[in-house]
């Protein structure tokens, strides 16, 4: 407790102090002193010297033996001591009657049979200490507050230890000017009788050394939140609200002219000219109720609507480092968490929690503070309230006259947390251990507590007018477009709307929250409300979310090894837009297969069998454009044909294919999983183009450098290795990469050759033990796996790997290397080689398809 008070901002009041500091107390002390808090006048100061004089001495005095009471001849356990045998760290009382007890030294206490004022130990026989239940302090003569010599707390009269003796020493008792302390070992300092001691001081072997007690052992101190009463969390929002209002009446207007004029009002045809100053003018006038700045964003008044609290089931607190980061972005960190302070979302603190945290930067270059609740999260009652049913949602905005939308500005921050959740969220930063303020974006019951009070904001308007969706409240216009003019210039249909604008935000300027300038949207003919795109005509899926689907970028076009004169083994993408353009003449092999998988749903159902279709859907894991095959007119596709679940084969395919090319085209299905597979799938696409014997050179030169790999790792130390080829879920490599480790001199210590990727738990994940950490990630090249790997070490997704004695973390371009099944497979072998042993032969592979990432923690 006096620790916490030297803190000058410790947040408590005078009251809260002391009932903390007496809940404290541990029985029975407790419950004999706790109602003397009520008392008038009472103060922490009073009732610390109180409890003081109650206790006695320290805890440990009441489990400890006299050195004098265990000497032969004297009772212990109504049994006779015979003698003592000295150990290391402990005393062996033996006994006339037989058998050996063990105490350690820190359960003993040496003191001086005699005084100068005459026996020191009234009553400090072992029988006696134990009939008072250990506690050997008795009733002094004086507590002594203000002497010379110093027991431990302060100075203090060493004047008659009464009943309990002069063993103590630690407050204050003991003999009479003790130079500093008392002649005990519980003293800090040596007593005036120190050197006549004759005594073992301590009772030791020759040459060993006595060992105290570690803190960790004379006490277990228990993390608890301190308790805040309602009034007192009133007062602390009332106090924020305050300094926010302030802060209103010297800012001036906010929305300037040259700031209205990027506002989002209507578009080009929909509103008439007075219908745009009109509803300019209304932004204006309601300028509080927008926010362009973090300083200027509201915050939900908490005498109308209560704070959102975190309710939790029992548990232990937890205490997480903050995060690691670049240096050279430590100075934005640091005022990016002094932003958070300054507009109320963080606030320093004393707290017995800490979580982790982390910053990234966002596409317009700002840094981004996120926090980790994962644990907070874990000790949670869950709150079963949910958004609104998308579906039934997305449908009441359909077919409206007119739309706005009233995006709040950072709307979680302005959600306040009760101020007695608020050290939950607490975590140590650059400039100092800061809390939330208000509800984190991360806290699962944020989605829960958003809406419910968007709903009460919103009032009567809901639902017919306004249907907050978490942070977003669109207002519908009338399903009929009433174009009857009720001023000059100005419809029926957008005058009502703007009344419902008015109606929603002087509801924001009453609750006190802030609606974001550059995002909101005003009278406009339509809206996009989860995916959809809402407007008179109804509603229809957002392009921009189809098209991300639709046309799904592909690998670009490459070319792999083929000696064959004449012949060009070339790799060709398919993708939804079918804008491939290149020419590409016959004799030539068409790997049509790609990276991802379309369902052969009319085959597998039996809806449809026509060859286009199949072709289309069933020829490769892609979709395939069947007219650009028919330009291409290929002699061999080499492919993995998806078969619909077994409603197709490789032979109804080819005769779909023979059906729609006019004539027969042979199809190679490979789908090779070891090394050997894949040479088979070379030798078999350089038998089907009738180059057989260059085919046969290929592999020939392929096996050789193998053979150079295994030469220049041979007798070399086995390097455990994980590659990871999946993050979300985290997936290790399956196939041929085990193979492939184990030719570089490695061991895959999570998948075995031919076999399929195995996903990693948690718990399998902190039990593997690495050499090598290989990061694969699929279809990714070096850059992108490396902002993928730092994100999953930073979030913990692979955090236990930090904790294994991993000594080379390394990214690898699994575009081009790895997952590609062909000649390059062996380049991927001569990769590996140079990470687990570069001190062999040298590749020069390092810095191009591959590069060292980092070194893990060991």
């Amino acid at each position: 407790m006096n620790e916490l008070l030297q803190c000058a901002k410790h947040g408590l009041t005078r009251t809260q102090i002391l009932n903390n500091f007496a809940r404290a107390l541990l029985d029975p002390l407790r419950t004999q002193l706790y109602p003397r808090t009520k008392e008038e006048g009472m103060t922490y100061e009073k009732f610390n010297k109180i409890a003081i004089d109650h206790a006695g001495f320290l805890a440990e005095a009441n489990y400890c033996h006299y050195w004098k009471d265990l000497q032969a001849g004297k009772k212990w356990q109504n049994r006779t001591i015979s003698g003592n045998i000295p150990g290391k760290d402990n005393l062996l009382p033996t006994f006339e009657e037989g058998g050996v007890e063990t105490l350690s030294y820190d359960q003993i206490d040496y003191g001086l049979e005699e005084g100068p004022n005459g026996p020191v130990a009234q009553e400090g026989s072992y029988e006696a200490v134990a009939a008072r239940r250990g506690g050997r302090q008795g009733r002094g003569r004086d507590r002594g507050r203000g002497g010379h010599g110093r027991g431990g707390r302060g100075p203090g009269t060493q004047s008659g230890g009464g009943e309990g003796s002069y063993y103590v020493g630690g407050r204050g008792n003991g003999p009479s000017q003790g130079g500093r302390g008392s002649y005990s070992t519980w003293g800090r300092g040596r007593g005036a009788w120190y050197g006549t001691w004759d005594k073992p001081y301590p009772p030791h072997p020759e040459g060993s050394v006595r060992k105290y007690k570690p803190v960790g052992k004379k006490a277990k101190p228990v993390s608890i939140l301190l308790e805040t009463s309602k009034e007192e969390t009133m007062e602390k929002e009332e106090e924020v609200l305050q300094v926010i209002q302030e802060r209103r009446a010297t800012e001036g207007h906010r929305i300037p002219d040259e700031v209205a004029d990027t506002m989002k009002i209507g578009v080009d045809g929909f509103l008439t000219e007075k219908e745009n100053r009109l509803i300019k003018r209304t932004s204006l006038e309601f300028h509080l109720a927008f926010a362009f700045s973090d300083l200027q964003h509201g915050r939900l008044d908490a005498k109308l609507i209560p704070p959102v609290r975190i309710h939790t089931v029992e548990h232990e607190c937890w205490n997480d480092k903050g995060p690691s980061y670049e240096f050279g972005i430590a100075g934005e960190v640091t005022d990016l968490l002094r932003a958070k302070m300054d507009s109320f979302v963080a606030e320093p603190k004393v707290s017995p929690y800490a979580n982790r945290w982390f910053v990234f930067r966002k596409p317009n270059k700002t840094l981004r503070w996120i926090q980790d609740l994962q644990k907070l999260n874990a000790v949670t009652i869950r709150d079963a309230g949910s958004l609104p049913q998308a579906d039934l949602l997305v449908e009441s905005h359909a077919a409206r006259s007119i739309y706005s939308l009233i995006d709040l500005y950072s709307g979680y921050n302005q959600l306040p947390l009760d101020v007695r959740d608020r050290p939950y969220t607490a975590m140590h930063t650059p400039v100092g251990q800061l809390q939330m303020q208000v509800t984190p974006m991360g806290f699962t019951n944020a989605v829960a507590e958003a809406p419910r009070r968007m709903l009460a904001v919103a009032g009567d308007m809901f639902p017919e007018k306004c249907e907050p969706y978490i942070n977003d409240n669109p207002i519908k216009g009338a399903q009929g477009k009433d174009e009857t003019e009720v001023q000059p210039g100005i419809r029926r249909f957008v005058w009502d709307h703007l009344q419902d604008i008015k109606d929603l935000l002087r509801r924001f300027l009453v609750y006190n929250i802030t609606a974001s300038g550059p995002k909101s949207i005003l009278a406009v003919p339509e809206v996009t409300i989860l995916g959809f795109r809402c407007g008179a005509y109804g509603r229809k899926p957002d392009p921009a979310k189809t098209d991300k689907i639709s046309q799904w970028s592909t690998p670009l076009r490459t070319t792999t090894e083929c000696d064959a004169e004449g012949v060009e083994a070339v790799a060709v993408c398919t993708e939804a837009k079918y804008g491939l353009s290149e020419g590409l003449s016959r004799s030539e092999v068409h790997d049509v297969a790609s990276s991802s998988a379309a369902a052969l749903w009319e085959a597998s159902l039996g809806l449809t069998w026509q060859p286009r279709v199949v072709v289309e859907w069933a020829l490769c894991p892609f979709r395939v454009d069947p007219i650009r095959l028919q330009e291409l007119q290929p002699d061999v596709v080499l492919t993995e044909v998806q078969t619909g679940g077994g409603a197709l084969t490789v032979e109804d395919v080819e005769r779909c294919l023979a059906e729609w090319m006019g004539r027969h085209v042979r199809i190679i299905h490979a789908e090779p999983q070891t090394l050997e597979e894949v040479w088979q799938a070379v030798g078999s696409v350089a038998d089907a183009i009738g180059y057989t014997e260059e085919g046969k050179a290929v592999l020939d030169r392929l096996r050789n450098r193998i053979m150079t790999v295994q030469r220049a790792t041979m007798g070399r130390q086995k390097k455990r290795a994980l590659c990871i080829q999946w993050l979300y879920p985290l997936f290790a490599t399956g196939a041929w990469i085990p193979e492939l480790i184990g030719l570089a001199g490695g061991v895959d210590v999570a998948s075995k050759a031919g076999g399929k990727a195995q996903q990693l738990s948690p718990e399998r994940l902190a039990k593997v033990e690495t050499d090598v950490i290989l990061v694969a990630i699929c279809s990714l090249n070096i850059q992108q796996a490396e902002r993928e790997a730092a994100e999953a070490f930073e979030n913990g997704v692979l955090a236990s790997l930090q904790k294994a004695k991993t000594k080379v973390v390394a990214v690898v371009d699994a575009v081009k290397l790895f997952s590609r099944a062909g000649p390059s497979l062996v380049e991927s072998l001569e990769v590996l080689a140079e990470i687990f042993h570069p001190e062999s032969q040298p590749f020069g592979h390092e810095g191009r398809p591959w590069q060292g990432w980092g070194v893990a923690e060991s």
